[in-house]
């Protein structure tokens, strides 16, 4: 948990502060849904090797 916050935050009226807020929180889900999951990004940028099974 945060201890404060910038004291800019105070700067803005509160419907203004919170559009902004409202914004980049729209522009954060939007990048995240674009992103893949956790396992695709692995299994794109850094595979297992395959495993060799023994005979």
């Amino acid at each position: 948990m945060a201890n404060g916050y910038h004291p800019l935050a105070d700067a803005l009226p509160a419907p203004r502060r919170d559009q902004f807020l409202d914004i980049s929180a729209q522009h954060v889900a939007a990048t995240v849904a674009r992103m893949p999951t956790h396992d695709q990004f692995l299994r794109a940028h850094c595979p297992a090797p395959d495993a060799k099974v023994a005979a």
